[in-house]
């Protein structure tokens, strides 16, 4: 019997990827106009359609979809699977909603803070969340998706002065650690080799107030006891402060170095106009900046920073993401911009330009460099860039009722996670398949995309 049950349930899995390859199949031969939009089953008002779209019973296993507007009418078919799977693609749930299959209650203290987004560090191994009204935060270890028993281990807590308020925060490995920003000078909390420097006139880091939220920030280990912690400030401008034996910056960006033992700590503003930050291996960084009409990704470590792409982007770009990991001389993954367009009826939508770099592009046998554009409305939220192992690049987004995170790919869509209330804060991890969340219910969501399995760590105090 249960021998039974499990063929059968192969089946139905098989038949359903059937039948979604021919509903995609059958909606790319309609041809749909760039800017078009198809809504099914979901009526806003003030959309501003310029399609009308039904959806009619065609027969006893067939649908049919209408696409009307005043100049032109197209109409296809599309073969219904199973009453239980034809329920979920009317909703555009082309997968199963993933289900919550480990929940489980921490041990950790505090209420878990609504503002920060969590940090997840670079080996996607330990997640930290801030506390709310305190100053402290919880480091999670993260069990690996593919253990068959997970065992959850108490989150270490962490805490700070409540003098001192952090204007930027990392996660390096397990350890938590910040930057803070006092009148006279800037100290490096948790830093073993960056300690305390004086302020520089042109570092224009001000200290935050209590709600402020984190900087985005990478903090590098480097060899001989050599650190560098890079942090993006609001207004586009990357810096970074090194400490090290035998690290040397570009003379015309280093301010005067202030001995701190025996090696100087030095500070230089390393890029301007930069909008996305992330880790590409243990002792490098990459950086997106838009300037001049141009889209420019940039490595840097502890020397200088060198080209690695640069591409064409005209008008001015409101976000952007960096999914990317290096593997010797060779790096794999993708970016990606947002630029706003006006919409029928003076509507607004978002339309993101994904740029996809495959590992071996450069074999005639292998997926080779592509881009492409997704068209999303103005309510949906764009909070990251995933990827398949396969290499393609995908959006992670959250649909307007914020409960739904969703995978917008360059052909299809498919939900990760539905949530039982409002996703406020979500963090992507670059370069892997992690994905951690919080409700406004203050629990702490782990989502793999990969994998079935979703994890879902609740505070203290969670309410509910």
């Amino acid at each position: 019997m249960r021998r039974g049950r499990c063929a059968g349930c192969c089946g139905r899995v098989a038949a359903a990827r059937t039948i979604e390859r021919e509903w995609v199949s059958a909606l790319d031969r309609a041809d749909p106009s760039p800017g078009e939009r198809w809504s099914i089953g979901l009526h806003t008002p003030g959309y501003g359609l310029g399609h009308r779209v039904d959806v009619l019973r065609a027969g006893a296993d067939e649908l049919s979809v209408t696409i009307a507007s005043r100049q032109a009418r197209r109409e296809t078919r599309l073969r219904l699977p199973a009453p239980d799977w034809s329920a979920l693609l009317l909703q555009g749930q082309f997968d199963r909603t993933q289900q919550v299959s480990v929940q489980a209650r921490t041990q950790g203290s505090g209420v878990l803070s609504l503002r920060h987004p969590p940090l997840i560090s670079f080996e996607a191994r330990h997640i930290a969340v801030a506390w709310a009204k305190e100053s402290a935060a919880n480091v999670y270890p993260v069990p690996r998706p593919s253990q068959d028993k997970i065992k959850l281990s108490v989150p270490k807590t962490t805490r700070w002065s409540k003098s001192k308020t952090l204007r930027a925060a990392t996660l390096n490995g397990r350890h938590f650690a910040g930057l803070v920003v006092l009148p006279g000078h800037v100290e490096f909390w948790q830093m073993s080799v960056l300690l305390r420097a004086p302020r520089q006139k042109d570092d224009r880091v001000e200290s935050p107030t209590a709600e402020g939220r984190w900087w985005p920030s990478v903090l590098l280990d480097g060899s001989g006891q050599a650190q560098r912690l890079f942090v993006l400030a609001p207004d586009g401008r990357l810096l970074a402060w090194t400490r090290g034996p035998g690290h040397r910056g570009r003379r015309s960006d280093l301010a005067v170095p202030q001995k701190i033992g025996r090696y100087p700590i030095e500070f230089c503003t390393v890029a301007e106009h930069v909008h996305a930050l992330a880790q590409s291996s243990p002792g490098e960084v990459f950086y997106l900046r838009h300037s001049d009409g141009y889209l420019e990704l940039q490595a840097i470590g502890f020397g200088g920073d060198r080209p690695i792409e640069r591409v064409a982007v005209q008008g001015a770009v409101n976000a952007a993401f960096v999914n990317a990991r290096t593997y010797g001389n060779h790096w794999a993954g993708g970016f990606c911009v947002e630029r706003s367009v006006g919409g029928h009826g003076g509507e607004r939508s978002s339309v993101w330009r994904v740029f996809v770099r495959p590992l071996r592009r450069d074999q005639s046998d292998a997926p080779q460099a592509s881009e492409y554009e997704a068209v999303l409305p103005s309510d949906w939220k764009v909070v990251g860039l995933g990827s398949e192992q396969q290499g393609e690049q995908y959006l992670i987004a959250l649909r307007p009722d914020r409960r739904t995170l969703m995978r917008v790919g360059a052909k299809h869509r498919s939900t990760l996670y539905q949530a039982s209330a409002p996703i406020v804060q979500v963090a992507v991890a670059a370069g892997t398949d992690l994905i951690a969340l919080i409700d406004q219910q203050g629990r702490l969501v782990v989502v793999h995309e990969r994998n079935p399995r979703v994890l879902v760590l609740e505070g203290a105090n969670h309410a509910g």
